[in-house]
């Protein structure tokens, strides 16, 4: 895997909400092989929680006096001016070299959206039984295709679009369904999850002991109303959808 000659425009988005991460994520970023600048950064800032600013204010900062939920970084990442965007999770921690892996994969493998943590269905119309893949899942040496990206999505920033050109069903869950769903019927463009071999670890999405911390407190969205049965339903309705899609 070799680095570009000349390094490509990124944004990263990130959301802060009852989780004090940003400052540990900040420095994932500052850590990568591949640089992003201050000034294509974006910080969102849900609700009234206490906050953390970073010192750098060249970050671009958003405070929204309500919760936004999944849906709202979504939104605001249209607003990145840049090639690429990568949006993640408040606990996920990218080690050095993941975004030099998603734009290697992009440009050698194939053009597409690519995640940390990946889900391949069992049965096309439900959520549950799934695989798993990625970080927290089936650790492959390849680029795997899935259904459903989650956690951290990495893409050309014009792919956005694919989230809006359809009304979401739900707004309290299923950014992610929705996302490679509208993104593989509207645009052709697929999922993946990029390498985790235990062998290379430089190139994870995150830093696994990190995220198994944060991601499993009493915010984590797994814990939080009907989370599965929402998922269930999505998956029904946006595989229907693609099937009949004329």
């Amino acid at each position: 895997m070799q680095q570009h000659q000349q390094h490509p425009s990124i944004s990263v988005v990130l959301t802060s909400y009852k989780r004090p991460t940003l400052g540990m994520q900040l420095k994932c970023i500052a850590d990568q092989t591949i640089p992003v600048k201050s000034e294509d950064i974006h910080v969102i800032y849900n609700s009234y929680d206490e906050r953390s600013y970073p010192n750098d204010n060249r970050i671009k900062i958003y405070e929204l006096n309500w919760n936004s939920k999944f849906h709202g970084r979504f939104a605001i990442a249209l607003l990145c001016q840049t090639e690429y965007v990568l949006i993640l999770d408040d606990d996920m921690f990218p080690r050095s070299r993941w975004v030099e892996q998603c734009l290697y994969s992009i440009n050698n493998f194939k053009d597409g959206i690519y995640g940390g943590s990946g889900i391949v269905l069992r049965d096309q119309n439900k959520y549950i039984p799934h695989t798993k893949v990625g970080w927290n899942g089936e650790h492959y040496n390849y680029n795997q295709e899935v259904h459903l990206v989650g956690h951290s999505w990495f893409m050309k920033t014009e792919y956005l679009h694919a989230l809006w050109m359809e009304r979401p069903t739900n707004w309290n869950n299923g950014e992610d369904i929705a996302l490679s769903y509208l993104a593989r019927k509207h645009l052709g463009i697929k999922s993946f999850i990029t390498p985790h071999s235990l062998d290379r670890m430089d190139v994870w999405s995150t830093n696994p002991q990190m995220s198994k911390e944060w991601g499993m407190d009493d915010n984590a969205s797994y814990k939080l109303g009907n989370h599965y049965e929402d998922r269930n339903q999505l998956i029904s309705y946006y595989s229907s959808s693609e099937n009949t899609e004329s």
